[in-house]
């Protein structure tokens, strides 16, 4: 039984009602603040609350724990994936390739048997990890937004971070809609 069941169904209501909706929507949201402020939390809440039975609409959430990579690397973000989404496809090979194409594929697999997949990658940020080099920083949110694009609307990330997404980047307009800042 995980520990958030024993959270309380309004826990973080005006937090978690704009991220349901934008979601629903097929859009993508990005949760930001300070270290401390509960985005672990949140993220874990969503991912347990709203995939029960009346309350997550027509969407499956899957928490992937960007804490977990053992390097900022688009193999250990794509291996990440294919971890998260075993759990909707239990044939899936117990190795995970990291590659883009098997990513893609567990994606596709596990939209066969819902209409919508939500990927809450929290502590996203940890992508961009000292030492991390711009291209493959890069190459990561290519991917990810190559991801999305193949399943538009019917893909959706929320990213929990310490800051906001940056600008420049190539999933910055997936965010600039819906973002927000979360207090303690």
């Amino acid at each position: 039984m995980s520990n958030y069941a024993n959270y309380p169904p309004t826990y973080r209501t005006r937090e978690v009602q704009p991220v349901y909706i934008a979601v629903q929507a097929g859009e993508c949201f990005s949760i930001v603040g300070l270290s401390g402020s509960g985005k672990s939390n949140l993220m874990g809440f969503l991912e347990h609350h709203l995939n029960q039975p009346g309350q997550g609409g027509q969407v499956r959430y899957r928490l992937v724990d960007c804490n977990r990579l053992l390097k900022p690397s688009t193999e250990a973000l794509f291996a990440l994936l294919e971890e998260a989404l075993r759990a909707d496809l239990p044939d899936l090979p117990p190795e995970t390739s990291g590659s883009w194409a098997e990513a893609e594929r567990a994606v596709s697999r596990s939209l066969q048997t819902t209409p919508g997949l939500c990927l809450l990658l929290d502590r996203f940020d940890a992508l961009n990890a000292p030492g991390s080099s711009p291209s493959v920083l890069e190459a990561m949110y290519s991917g990810l937004r190559a991801l999305r694009d193949a399943h538009k609307y019917a893909l959706t990330f929320v990213t929990a971070t310490r800051r906001p997404p940056d600008p420049h980047s190539e999933l910055a307009e997936l965010f600039f809609a819906h973002t927000t800042w979360l207090g303690p």
